[in-house]
């Protein structure tokens, strides 16, 4: 392979966006600004209705993050009560699925991907009269194996919360992954498939009862304007992001397949490349390559060496969960190998809408150059 050369290549191109639809953005600040309503309303009401139909649900709550969605999809199915019931979580995620749900008052219970980057079918899995809710995470883009994280959830009447941050778009089975389980969760900050211009969430579900416990739960706990009735908080989407989202989410489709080329030409460059491992994709699953992810355990030597060729790149995640100081002494430091290996091997290599693939070609060829 030749040098392709060029300059520095940069891990996100988060302006791209807006250069490439500011002036569809712009009518989109100035109709929001113009209206005189800037908490809630119209704006917000119309992006949970697009994206409601988008992902094939009944409802959509826009909430203010991903993990605020998170946070109240749980509490929606726990009861929004410090109740310490159990919800079952990846080991390897973005800490802020603990977290969530730790905010939502209930306890962990981590269990180690058994396929590849994502949760199927547990076989020791444990199960008690704690134990409420599975979460799985469909990370990197990549769908979790939701046939097999259903049956499990049935078997055991657990609901499902699913936390689709990172998997905008993706299908299971021919099936948007919203379409599974109790609920998904998503986030909608900027550097997500479907990204805003700031903090953004929302949950989707066919569960009339979550939705209106959820509407509730984000707005300080009211039913109506003075009726408190839940310990609520304030999760709401305010209108100008669900504005900027409506416009991107009719480029959703056609930035993913773009995705999915640039992602099918490194695994076409680099499947032979022996000191890396690129990512293994189930049959089933239609991934929206959120994260190009390679594992090598030469990561950190690999990562400066690309620097120095002018590639940027980035981590998901350099620290496992259970190893932060949130959750210090909680577990065993080597008690979950596989979340272990992901912070010590994973590194993300550029992948968005807005590269060429000329940019990908010159990615290879300095990877493949790397002794």
């Amino acid at each position: 392979m030749e040098d392709p050369g060029g300059g520095m290549i940069k891990y996100l191109s988060l302006r791209s966006h807006y250069d490439a639809l500011r002036p569809e953005l712009d009518a989109a600040y100035s109709r929001v600004m113009q209206s005189g309503v800037y908490v809630g309303g119209p704006e917000v009401a119309a992006f949970e209705d697009e994206w409601a139909k988008y992902c094939g649900t009944t409802h959509c709550v826009a909430v203010g993050s991903g993990m605020a969605a998170l946070q109240l999809a749980l509490e929606s199915v726990a009861g929004g009560e410090k109740s310490r019931s159990i919800a079952i979580v990846p080991t390897h995620t973005h800490i802020s699925t603990w977290l969530a749900v730790t905010h939502a008052g209930m306890m962990l219970q981590p269990v180690e991907p058994t396929s590849g980057y994502v949760v199927g079918k547990i076989d020791k899995l444990h199960v008690d009269g704690m134990t409420k809710v599975i979460l799985p995470v469909h990370m990197y883009g990549f769908p979790a194996l939701m046939d097999e994280v259903c049956e499990m959830a049935d078997n055991h009447g657990l609901y499902v919360i699913s936390d689709g941050a990172q998997a905008h778009g993706a299908k299971y089975n021919g099936r948007n992954v919203a379409q599974f389980g109790d609920a998904t969760c998503w986030s909608f900050y900027p550097t997500k498939n479907l990204g805003g211009f700031g903090e953004g969430g929302a949950i989707t579900t066919d569960s009339h009862d979550i939705a209106k416990r959820a509407r509730a739960l984000r707005d300080v706990g009211r039913i109506h304007r003075f009726n408190h009735y839940y310990l609520g908080h304030n999760f709401r989407m305010d209108p100008l992001q669900a504005a900027f989202l409506r416009v991107k989410l009719e480029y959703l489709d056609n930035w993913n397949a773009r995705r999915a080329r640039l992602a099918q030409r490194y695994i076409e460059l680099m499947s032979d490349i022996e000191f890396i491992e690129l990512p293994k994709i189930n049959p089933c699953s239609d991934p929206v390559w959120h994260v190009f992810p390679i594992l090598s355990e030469r990561r950190d030597d690999l990562r400066a060496y690309l620097r120095r060729q002018g590639v940027d790149t980035s981590m998901h995640y350099p620290v496992a969960c259970h190893h932060s100081a949130a959750y210090r002494n909680a577990w065993k430091s080597d008690e979950f190998p596989v979340a272990e290996r992901f912070s010590e091997q994973e590194l993300s290599l550029p992948l968005h809408p807005f590269m060429g693939l000329a940019e990908v070609e010159k990615i290879a060829y300095e990877i493949r150059r790397f002794e």
